[in-house]
């Protein structure tokens, strides 16, 4: 990928809206950085079923590891961690239908998600609402799940920075098996970014 003309989409996802001030105006920065650099840059306004991924990963999530943990939680409940409690309690609110519809439409997604970036290198997305959070909380994980559904690899950059010098990262994406692909991209984009800011 060195040397030559890089294509990157970039979705802001349907949960733009719900990113601190810090966190647009760092990737919208990045974005512009990235044009500046001479890489191609793509708007992608939606993606195929991806606003149903964070729901449908829940679903999954919920479902499957209520069936791993179902007989643990019945003959020692004191070794799980609340968190796998939940998802056994949350078992009739996942039917078989559900978890169908959920692995259908994550498979559809898949093969959408493809489709609509064929031609490009990556895709920029947000990692997160703002800043890193801080202590030991996870964060939230809306803007990182469907990515996961997807079973596409993806490179967290650490390119921004926010309130207090936080780091404000945004995530590069890319199909499925493309792991090393994306690895050098990402290498690539960093590198041009970092010569543009000095």
């Amino acid at each position: 990928v060195e040397g030559r003309t890089l294509r990157i989409g970039v979705f802001r996802t349907p949960w733009w809206d719900e990113m601190t001030p810090d966190g647009q105006a760092a990737f919208d920065g990045i974005a512009a950085a990235m044009t500046g650099a001479g890489i191609d840059v793509v708007e992608i306004a939606t993606l195929p079923e991806f606003k149903h991924l964070n729901d449908d990963h829940r679903a999954i999530l919920f479902r499957e590891g209520a069936a791993a943990f179902l007989s643990l939680a019945r003959a020692r409940p004191d070794l799980l961690h609340p968190d796998f409690h939940l998802r056994v309690d949350a078992l009739a609110t996942y039917p078989d239908a559900r978890l169908r519809e959920a692995h259908d439409r994550a498979a559809a997604a898949r093969v959408g998600f493809e489709r609509a970036i064929a031609g490009l290198d990556a895709v920029l997305a947000p990692s997160a609402p703002g800043i890193a959070p801080l202590g030991r909380s996870p964060g939230e994980p809306r803007f990182n799940q469907p990515w996961t559904l997807l079973h596409a690899p993806v490179v967290n950059l650490p390119l921004a920075t926010g309130e207090g010098g936080m780091p404000i990262g945004v995530s590069l994406v890319a199909p499925r098996y493309d792991d090393r692909r994306l690895i050098a991209v990402a290498r690539e984009v960093e590198s041009r970014l970092t010569n543009i800011s000095k």
